[in-house]
């Protein structure tokens, strides 16, 4: 059953944006469970299902009827050819592998963005039916409750994210856990790897978890998350500190608080800014 989007969301701008991610949702919900085939794209680890494909196929039907003269840059299709100062940036299944696994952490993410800097996002959970969203400017949102993120400021009593690149150097992961919550460390309250960005970013904008460390991912990955959580109050750099942009592919989004540059502390000394 699908929720009706207008009667939550009368203050956004994009319910068709909103919609299209729930109605994507409805269809990977429905797939749940079922053990479908699996392709393989680049990699093993890479890889889409028929949830994957039939989800974006809905999302696309929606925006290019409401969008026709809009850019559209999604994980399984590609890009549309449309040159367009305002671009879609979807991805229709984030957490394929926890899905394929009947593990119910994956969302569908849409973020549009206008000259590459994103404007507006929706996260939406077909298993929780959680939908959050945010409009730059003005505020964060799960359903119709605002966000906002928390203050804790310790880092043992902080959970953080992480998650990287196909390709990253696991040596340099390791020795970084290793300096945040090794023997000699202050030790976090945990560290997760989900393999869900987009959700690790609605965590952190929810005030749920404090810390997320991000590196070699894909525009498609985080672009909406990271509008979210940033109109929630968090705080994002790279990896060194430095200001970072909506197009950055390795960064740090936290609460704000001193964890933030209790973690770069370690991110410097393991050199995993290089």
């Amino acid at each position: 059953m699908i929720i009706l989007v207008y009667d939550r969301f009368v203050n956004t701008r994009f319910p068709k944006v909103i919609e299209a991610a729930e109605e994507a949702g409805e269809i990977i919900r429905r797939y749940f469970g079922e053990l479908l085939e699996v392709e393989e794209k680049t990699m093993a680890a890479d890889f889409r299902t028929k949830a994957d494909v039939d989800a974006e196929a809905k999302i696309l039907e929606i925006l290019a009827k409401e969008y026709p003269d809009y850019g559209i840059l999604s994980e399984e299709t590609g890009h549309n050819g449309q040159k367009s100062e305002f671009q879609f940036v979807i991805d229709p299944l984030d957490g394929t592998n926890n899905f394929s696994l009947g593990i119910p952490n994956f969302s569908v993410s849409i973020a549009l963005q206008q000259n590459e800097r994103t404007i507006f996002g929706v996260i939406h959970q077909p298993i929780t039916m959680e939908t959050y969203w945010a409009e730059l400017g003005r505020g964060a949102w799960n359903n119709s409750k605002k966000l906002s993120v928390n203050s804790e400021n310790k880092l043992p009593k902080s959970t953080l994210f992480s998650c990287v690149g196909y390709d990253n150097n696991l040596k340099e992961r390791q020795i970084l856990r290793y300096n945040l919550s090794g023997p000699k460390a202050q030790g976090l309250k945990r560290w997760a790897e989900n393999w869900a960005v987009a959700m690790d970013c609605c965590l952190v904008a929810d005030g749920r978890a404090e810390i997320m460390v991000m590196k070699g991912l894909e525009l498609h990955d985080f672009a909406a998350g990271k509008l979210i959580a940033k109109e929630a109050g968090a705080r994002s750099t790279d990896l060194s500190g430095e200001k970072d942009d909506d197009q950055s592919t390795a960064f740090i989004l936290s609460n704000g608080t001193s964890v933030h540059e209790q973690v770069l502390s370690a991110i410097k000394l393991t050199h995993y800014d290089r």
